[in-house]
């Protein structure tokens, strides 16, 4: 077993975890306590110290054998556990009659599928107020037999908890008591761990990666990383849905991309390999993560996730291959992001967003995950004028606007100076302060769609679709967009647009106020410069420094992994940031580029 730093915890754990959902319980087939305890100490003495449970599994039953297995071993294992749910008084009840229930459901032959409906199960409930956590990490010591928690995690937060922050200083209470030793947050979904990237308190991570959830891979990983976060790694086999014995026709009717499925079969089998073991490579391939949990219940179990942990490791090729089966076609090639910056209307955003669903869905197939668009929206830099620039406020306020009415989900607003310069503090904090008030005080963020129903958007948004459409055939026409970059097509577009646009204004038939209409007589701003030789040379004395306390010969190294990558068909990006951990700088990595590839020069476009 190989181990690897949790984060900024200090703790070291093993490269896979004892994800403890599925031990306990009345429907449990794990042949008793004693046979669970055999199975606990068997994980452990295979190596296995990271054990992950939570106060809800099994009405506090999964803790409860933890407890009881690892009493008398208490220094060598960590132990994580969760908080959050609230237990219905049905399941309470069902906890404490479980010595009743257990016999009744062998003797009937149920399963969970068969579980009694919710209106006998009750319903699940959360709460992260103060005293709720408090009871409920006392009730967590007590089951695991503990005097302290080596992670205590809040358990499948709403994004409202997220957002406020309020519960970092809950944790941060139990912590100084003495109670936990660290805390993180077990999330559901990748979007709502970035947001616990804010508080730098947070130690531990848990969230869903494996092949069939690579959101991770889009940035979150290094970012995580970067912050010194632990990353706890779950359903890395997909929920079972990997498993090989599943049928076609049983994946259809559980509602999942089959077309993804089948494909890391399909990569899996071209390795000479098993789907649950190139799984599991793929997730033990990132080096940002530092235990994946795998759910075991018997020791037959616990030996086949052994026996899968065991198999070599993944090359770098092989692991890109995952990658590119492991997600939708569209996925791979260009996240669903976009960034819309010049003239932006609403009606434009509205059409972004319905021909992006619509292409995708009759393109590649994708579902509804991948058929939301969500974008970041940038003001456009080059509608600012140099002439009156406090002018500019108010079209940055207004392109601001169109955004958030066409539901951006990320925006920037530019500063009104930026035609002048680098845009000034006071800009700066202009352009924040814009946004702000659209945000609280416009009153525009409460409607989901403040211009739902309007007859003209839907006009609008349907000729600017079909123009959409005609100009994507004709890239099609040219055989795609790698084809139409060698033809000059987009150059020549975009070049073609510009002047049209510059002649409309120098013929005054379209108003730029303070340029061409409403001028009058000033002297441009003055504009306070940064001192730039001294900039220079603070800058050239970091990178000698730099330069002189780095290890030379792993950036060679580094740079001509970099190198090779260029020349062939492996990915780029890890060398790259192999690189630049060995401190090789953007100008050093830059020239190896170009050595591979040349330098790019655009054709004279054909007016």
């Amino acid at each position: 077993m190989q181990y690897r730093a949790l984060g900024k915890t200090g703790l070291t754990v093993s490269e896979i975890g004892f994800g403890g959902s599925r031990i306990g319980g009345v429907f449990a087939d794990t042949g008793g306590s004693q046979a669970v305890k055999r199975l606990l100490h068997a994980a452990l003495d295979a190596g296995i110290n990271f054990f992950d449970t939570a106060d809800m599994y099994a009405q506090g039953e999964s803790e409860s054998l933890m407890g009881a297995a690892f009493a008398d071993r208490r220094d060598r294992v960590i132990l994580a556990t969760k908080g959050g749910y609230r237990l219905p008084a049905q399941a309470r009840a069902a906890g404490k009659a479980k010595p009743l229930l257990r016999p009744l459901v062998r003797l009937l032959k149920l399963k969970r599928k068969q579980a009694a409906p919710k209106v006998v199960k009750g319903t699940l409930t959360q709460s992260f107020n103060p005293a709720v956590l408090m009871q409920a990490l006392e009730g967590s010591l007590r089951r695991l037999r503990t005097d302290v928690v080596d992670v205590y995690q809040l358990h499948s937060p709403p994004g409202p908890v997220l957002e406020s922050g309020e519960f970092v200083e809950t944790l941060e209470k139990m912590r100084q008591a003495g109670k936990v030793r660290h805390y993180g947050v077990a999330c559901d979904t990748v979007d709502q761990a970035r947001i616990c990237l804010r508080y730098p308190e947070v130690s531990t991570l848990q969230f869903p990666f494996g092949l069939l959830d690579l959101e991770a891979l889009d940035g979150f990983l290094a970012e995580a990383s970067a912050r010194n976060v632990g990353l706890i790694a779950r359903g890395c086999f997909g929920g079972g849905l990997l498993k090989s014995g599943i049928p076609e026709e049983e994946l259809k009717k559980l509602n999942v991309k089959l077309p993804r499925v089948l494909a890391i079969r399909q990569t899996a089998a071209e390795m000479g390999r098993s789907v649950l073991d190139v799984a599991l490579h793929f997730v033990l391939a990132r080096q940002e993560v530092s235990t994946t949990l795998l759910g075991m219940r018997t020791a037959d179990h616990l030996a086949s996730n052994l026996e899968l942990y065991a198999a070599p490791a993944l090359k770098a090729d092989q692991v890109a291959a995952l990658a590119a089966r492991g997600a939708d076609p569209i996925v791979s090639a260009f996240r669903p992001t976009y960034n819309m910056a010049v003239n932006l209307v609403a009606p434009g955003v509205e059409e972004a967003r319905r021909l992006w669903a619509r292409l995708v869905r009759e393109r590649f197939g994708a579902d509804d995950q991948v058929a939301r668009l969500r974008f970041h929206t940038q003001t456009g830099g080059v509608t600012l004028q140099a002439q009156q620039p406090l002018t500019n406020v108010v079209r940055v306020t207004v392109q601001a606007l169109a955004a958030v009415l066409g539901g951006t989900q990320s925006l920037h607003t530019n500063g009104y100076d930026e035609a002048l310069a680098l845009p000034s503090r006071d800009a700066a904090t202009l352009a924040l302060r814009t946004q702000q008030v659209l945000g609280h005080e416009s009153g525009v963020a409460d409607v989901v769609d403040p211009l739902g129903g309007s007859w003209y958007v839907e006009h609008l948004t349907d000729r600017l679709e079909a123009e959409a459409r005609a100009l994507i055939a004709e890239v099609d026409g040219l055989g795609g967009a790698a084809a139409a970059i060698e033809a000059g097509f987009f150059q020549e577009a975009i070049a073609e647009s510009a002047w049209r646009l510059q002649q409309a204004q120098e013929r005054g038939e379209l108003v730029v106020v303070g340029v061409n209409r409403f001028t009058q007589a000033e002297p441009p701003p003055r504009i306070e410069a940064p001192d730039y030789p001294e900039l220079e040379a603070r800058q050239r004395a970091r990178l000698a420094a730099t330069r002189a306390a780095r290890d030379g010969a792993r950036v060679a190294a580094t740079l001509a992994a970099v190198g090779a990558a260029a020349a062939g068909t492996t990915p780029l990006v890890p060398p790259i940031i192999e690189a630049v951990r060995a401190r090789a700088t953007l100008g050093e990595i830059s020239d190896v580029l170009r050595e591979a590839w040349g330098v790019y020069r655009p054709g004279r476009p054909r007016l």
